[in-house]
């Protein structure tokens, strides 16, 4: 007479509780930004004409003009006639604006 194995004693392991919505959300964005700069860092750079950098900015081509001729905004590059930006510059650059208050400077 032949035997019959039991399959069904698989051990289950319950899910680790996540955390609520929105601190997940946040976490994922962060880390998500975290990992952007982390291959921004260890790849040769990428450069991008300023319409790209504005996209990558959200921001607006005429203002990452006028940062350039004040000297505020990110660092650029010429090559020729061509202005561009490293995207780890722009990423930095964008860090180093991090506010927790308007009265900051």
């Amino acid at each position: 007479m032949a035997t019959r194995t039991n399959n069904h004693s698989r051990v289950s392991k319950k899910p680790e509780p996540k955390p609520p919505c929105r601190e997940r959300v946040r976490l994922d964005e962060d880390d998500k930004r975290q990992q952007k700069v982390d291959r921004a860092k260890s790849r040769p750079p990428i450069f991008l004409r300023p319409q790209e950098a504005a996209d990558l900015l959200r921001m607006s081509v005429p203002s990452l003009a006028r940062w350039r001729c004040q000297g505020t905004g990110p660092v650029y590059r010429k090559c020729g006639s061509r202005v561009v930006y490293a995207e780890k510059d722009l990423l930095e650059w964008a860090d180093k604006q991090i506010r927790k208050s308007t009265s900051e400077l």
